[in-house]
C-alpha cells in the first residue's frame, strides 16, 4: 500500500470532494524528528508550514506520531514523521539529510524548539 495515495483519502467521507494529487512512483525516504516544545507559543501548524516551505516538492507527508509529556522535566515533546519523495527522481539519503537538517535548524530558530 502506498501511503502517499492513501493519505489523500484519510479523512474523507462519502460526501467529500477530493482533489487527487499525483503520487510518485519513486521510493519514499522517511525520517523522524523529535523535539521539546517551548513552554508557550507553539502551534503544530507552524511546524507543518515550515516543513513544506523548506522541503517543497520533496516532502510528501508530515505526521505527528508521538506526543509525550515528561513529568520529571515538566516538558512536552513531539515526534513527527516526514516522508520525502519527489515525483521525477529518486532522492538520495544525502539529499534528504540536507533538507532534514535544514528543517531542524529552521524549526529551532523560528519555533523555539529543542531537538532531542
Amino acid at each position: 500500500q502506498d501511503s502517499g495515495f492513501h493519505s489523500q483519502f484519510k479523512d474523507a467521507t462519502h460526501e467529500s470532494v477530493i482533489k487527487y494529487r499525483e503520487v510518485s512512483k519513486k521510493p519514499p525516504n522517511t525520517n523522524d524528528v523529535s523535539f521539546w516544545l517551548p513552554e508557550t507559543g507553539y502551534d503544530p501548524n507552524d511546524f507543518y508550514d515550515l516543513v513544506r516551505d523548506v522541503g517543497g516538492d520533496c516532502v510528501e507527508q508530515v505526521n505527528l506520531i508521538d506526543d509525550f509529556f515528561n513529568p520529571k522535566k515538566s516538558m512536552r515533546s513531539h515526534c513527527y514523521r516526514i516522508v520525502y519523495r519527489h515525483l521525477d527522481k529518486v532522492l538520495t539519503n544525502q539529499e534528504v539529510n540536507v533538507i532534514h537538517d535544514k528543517i531542524k535548524a529552521e524549526a529551532t530558530d523560528k519555533l523555539g524548539i529543542v531537538i532531542r
